[in-house]
């Protein structure tokens, strides 16, 4: 590929790419991240491409392996729990300065509870959960069974209640 197909590229795929990213993520601030990304690594590994596909193949297939390599990496080490969800908490209710800590404590446990989880596990409660994905959208992702998923879930939360117990006895 010379610099005028890389010109060509990036004007053509930028919206695309864009758009595959937040199906994945959910997030349109690191859709637009992953989407340089991808841009600078098509740009990187131009020379890998032997024409056996089309270029339109070609770069979402790198999107698709980014965006999974990102979500089965090291997001699930950064959960963050909905901002939104968390806003609309502390303004509904009549919140003292007492009950913001020990809501902001909690949430850490609970992040810290679920970063030791089994990766298998760790993934779907993290998908399903944190990110809001549905059950179809986590079976496309992974591409496993919806039952695997829910079984998964189940095994997940049934770690992290008895995790819990322990962690509020040693309380």
């Amino acid at each position: 590929m010379d610099d005028t197909k890389i010109n060509q590229l990036y004007t053509t795929y930028k919206s695309k790419i864009y758009n595959i990213a937040l199906s994945y993520v959910k997030d349109p601030y690191l859709s637009e991240d992953i989407s340089h990304e991808v841009l600078i690594k098509c740009y990187y590994n131009r020379d890998k491409f032997n024409g056996e596909s089309s270029i339109n193949t070609w770069v979402r297939t790198i999107v698709k392996n980014h965006c999974i390599d990102y979500l089965r990496g090291n997001h699930s080490k950064r959960i963050s729990l909905y901002e939104n969800r968390e806003l609309e908490y502390l303004l509904n209710e009549n919140i003292t300065p007492e009950d913001l800590v020990f809501f902001q404590y909690e949430r850490e446990i609970l992040i810290e509870q679920v970063n030791t989880l089994p990766k298998i596990y760790e993934e779907v409660i993290t998908l399903f959960y944190f990110n809001g994905y549905t059950l179809k959208e986590i079976r496309a992702l992974l591409k496993v069974n919806i039952s695997t998923i829910k079984t998964r879930l189940h095994r997940a939360k049934q770690i992290l209640s008895k995790n819990y117990r322990i962690e509020e006895l040693r309380r």
